[in-house]
């Protein structure tokens, strides 16, 4: 098959939905199939083969995100030139507006990914006080401005994505949980829906023994605990919940503990000021991580500890278990799906009292932390990189046969698919 992968944020930029498109296309690629990501310009950026890359409306519009100019006309020559099969549109906006339009005029099947819980990013209110300035712009910018800006609303998200799920031949949810919140919230068509993660590449599970003894030994001294969170520091992330369950703790017990905080953000000043006037000099914050050696961190760490409620599925989760490390989350969707309470790890409410108690259960060692490591490694298992590619070119398959008997295009005895790996 020929794949076109369409997204409106991709690398250099670090998240969750560039690694999913990353590790999507180069598991595609392994089974033989020929992709395409289409993704915007940014600065600096080089040629990549496989990634085409359209034009940037606003090079930096908010966090290194830029604004695609989604009506970029070279997105629609290379799309019909390549001759594709297949699109998968990763964003329901901007691109995913134009991912709709070359469906339609080519007949190509349509699918879709809800990555983002994007009712939990209202938060952003400068962004959302830019859209409104450049909304009242002629031109591009004012039109997809203003589409956005329309889009950016708690009540109309629901009523958007069930929209936009209609001009699909499928929709992605990350996890079960996902699925249902999509059928139920958003009236998404059960049969329109399929689970697919984002997988984890070979190396994450295979940490460096060397690099975790000399983690270890930097932060902690005998006897001592170490967790770490992975995330971005900004609001929707829960860190001011996890700074709460934190000194919380530390009244609790004399155990000593350090807690690393890998990630950067708008609200990283404020964390650290925050962590500083309440004494917490077991919170140390190490901005941005080199993604190779994240699953070292983690894999030093006795626990990896989550207060995100805003995750769609929480790859930093699976990378956490597929090391074997247990986590300790508060309970929503998305994270609940993949972590199962006193097996893999440890879910607990929106509660600092709970929280905080069950984490010093755990380091009293209450719980049979060994078997918790065996299964966090078992449930990552389940999640490799090779098995989402398998099941995302089925659902392929599934779609374009079926737009092809719905549109009669296929011959008597023709076969089925033409379809190279």
């Amino acid at each position: 098959m020929k794949i076109a992968l369409m997204t409106n944020n991709y690398k250099p930029v670090v998240g969750g939905v560039p690694i999913s498109i990353e590790r999507l296309a180069k598991g595609l690629r392994s089974l033989g199939h020929e992709v395409t990501i289409f993704a915007p310009t940014y600065e600096g950026v080089g040629e990549e083969k496989g990634v085409f890359r359209y034009k940037t409306l606003i090079k930096e519009f908010k966090g290194g995100v830029v604004l695609p100019n989604s009506l970029d006309p070279a997105i629609e020559k290379e799309f019909k030139d390549g001759g594709y099969d297949i699109i998968h549109v990763h964003h329901p906006f901007l691109i995913g507006n134009t991912a709709v339009h070359l469906s339609k005029k080519y007949n190509i099947p349509l699918t879709f990914t809800y990555h983002t819980r994007y009712e939990h990013y209202l938060s952003y209110a400068g962004a959302i006080k830019r859209l409104d300035t450049l909304s009242a712009h002629d031109g591009p910018i004012g039109s997809m401005s203003g589409k956005l800006r329309g889009f950016i609303n708690d009540r109309m998200v629901p009523g958007y994505i069930r929209s936009f799920s209609r001009r699909c031949d499928f929709v992605f949810a990350p996890t079960p949980g996902m699925k249902e919140y999509l059928n139920k919230d958003c009236k998404v068509e059960e049969e329109k829906l399929r689970v697919l993660p984002t997988g984890l590449e070979d190396n994450e599970y295979s940490p460096e023994r060397e690099k975790i003894k000399a983690i270890r030994k930097r932060y902690i001294q005998n006897g001592e605990f170490l967790f770490t969170s992975v995330s971005r520091i900004s609001q929707e992330k829960n860190i001011d919940f996890l700074l709460d369950a934190v000194e919380c703790l530390k009244k609790k017990t004399s155990i000593p503990f350090k807690l690393l905080m890998i990630g950067d953000g708008p609200e990283r000043k404020r964390f650290e000021s925050e962590v500083s006037k309440r004494g917490l000099n077991e919170v140390i914050f190490l901005g941005n991580v080199e993604n190779t050696d994240i699953k070292n961190y983690l894999a030093a760490s006795d626990a990896f500890l989550f207060a995100s409620k805003s995750e769609t599925q929480g790859i930093v989760i699976l990378e956490a278990l597929a090391v074997s490390v247990p986590v300790i989350a508060v309970k929503a969707t998305g994270v609940e799906d993949v972590v199962k309470d006193l097996e893999n790890g440890i879910l607990t409410k929106e509660d600092v009292e709970e929280f905080s108690s069950r984490l010093y259960s755990f380091m009293r060692g209450d719980i049979n932390i060994d078997i918790m490591e065996m299964k966090a490694l078992k449930t990552a298992m389940e999640y490799k990189e090779e098995k989402v590619a398998f099941a995302a070119a089925n659902a392929y398959k599934a779609a374009i046969n079926t737009r092809r008997d719905m549109t009669g295009r296929k011959e008597d005895g023709e076969k089925v698919l033409h379809i190279a790996g």
